[in-house]
């Protein structure tokens, strides 16, 4: 009977892969919780709720502390340094969470091993960090729409499966919005999904 494995890797360089030196701490994660979806399992009534993932990392090195300054990831325990675990079923690899470091705790103790507490967020809780303001738009198919305020938070074009949508909006803005609030106003006005993959992209269907 094939035994699955699991892979965490953390982007501490901020380089766009997993494959440096210390990115995977898979040996150093002593617990691992994640979760993604929806708050109801329907397209109509149901919302994205922004995912989770928590790790307890093995920290008797004291890699993870920001105050040790001979820490080889010094300069890089910082939020919004890229997360992902993947998953082996024996034959397949399969990514099962990305997001982003929203923080990283130390736990020190003084009668087991000294550790730290990693947390991450999926792409909707790390965008809706932030505020945008667009210019007015018309006759924009909510695709578009949705496209727009993502390029105004600054989320790549690589990073989303957008559906066209099914009607023109005559007149769509905002203005120091949160930008999953953004999103929101358009998914709620059509009635769409808006939802994150497992391999970190924002994903809308009409």
């Amino acid at each position: 009977m094939a035994t699955g494995t699991y892979v965490l890797a953390v982007d501490w360089n901020n380089d766009g892969d997993f494959a440096d030196t210390g990115e995977d701490i898979t040996a150093r994660t002593m617990k691992c919780e994640w979760k993604r979806g929806n708050d109801y399992a329907s397209q109509l009534v149901g919302k994205a709720v922004a995912g989770t993932l928590i790790a307890e990392l093995n920290n008797e090195s004291g890699a993870c502390s920001t105050f040790n300054t001979s820490s080889p990831l010094t300069g890089n325990l910082v939020p919004g340094r890229k997360v992902k675990l993947t998953g082996n079923d024996g034959s397949t690899t399969r990514t099962l969470w990305s997001g982003f470091i929203d923080s990283i705790e130390p736990l020190p103790s003084a009668t087991g091993a000294n550790r730290a507490r990693l947390k991450a967020i999926v792409p909707l809780g790390f965008l809706n960090k932030f505020e945008v303001s667009t210019t007015m738009f018309a006759s924009k198919y909510a695709g578009a729409l949705i496209g727009e305020i993502l390029d105004v938070a600054g989320w790549s074009d690589d990073d989303r499966d957008l559906d066209t949508g099914i009607g023109e909006f005559p007149r769509f803005w905002c203005e120091r919005t949160k930008t999953l609030k953004a999103l929101r106003l358009v998914e709620e006005t059509e009635t769409g999904l808006l939802e994150e993959s497992a391999a970190g992209e924002i994903v809308y269907r009409d």
